[in-house]
């Protein structure tokens, strides 16, 4: 679980927009939400751009970035 004090004030606002149904989220080093998005094909678009950006030279992959609904992370923000 990650404590709601500990998320910067950028991934909380976007977190709380209720209009975002879908977020896309950095989980290399814990968990950033990087954007919200209200159509999951909208959040998959966004994660395919990320990935597709991405420096091969990184220490990284495919699953650094996943797409997850609101109510998963709820579980996972307490």
């Amino acid at each position: 679980m990650i404590d709601k004090d500990k998320i910067n004030p950028r991934e909380l606002r976007v977190f709380n927009n209720k209009n975002y149904s879908f977020f896309v989220c950095d989980i290399l080093n814990g968990l950033k939400i990087l954007s919200g998005w209200e159509y999951k094909e909208d959040a998959v678009d966004h994660q395919k751009e990320l990935i597709q950006s991405f420096d091969q030279s990184f220490n990284w992959s495919k699953d650094t970035f996943k797409v997850y609904t609101r109510r998963h992370l709820n579980k996972l923000i307490k």
